[in-house]
């Protein structure tokens, strides 16, 4: 019998949404920032009020994969000078997120 996942918090699910925020603000090209901003920033307030809590673990997962794919295209795209490694391994550490930082 599987288990069942828990719920995230609130508080949990704003620093996601906030933490994405941040990150896609880091692209050099203006066209990838803005795309992945209005994306997070719309995709949020489309799902703001869902109750099903099997819906907000599926959507969370989600955004915890986006956040690890942001984080790795701008370790490819070579900007990740311009977010501190301190942070980004935090971030990693907390989403439970592989990055390969050195």
């Amino acid at each position: 019998m599987a288990s069942k996942q828990v719920l995230p918090n609130r508080t949990y699910i704003l620093h996601l949404y906030r933490s994405l925020l941040r990150a896609s603000q880091k692209f050099s090209s203006y066209n990838f920032r803005d795309y992945a901003y209005r994306k997070i920033r719309d995709s949020y307030h489309v799902n703001k009020n869902e109750t099903d809590s099997d819906r907000i673990i599926q959507l969370v997962g989600k955004a915890e994969r986006e956040l690890g794919d942001i984080i790795n295209s701008l370790q490819c795209d070579g900007n990740i000078q311009s977010f501190p490694l301190y942070k980004l391994a935090n971030i990693c550490k907390f989403y439970s997120i592989s990055c390969n930082i050195e």
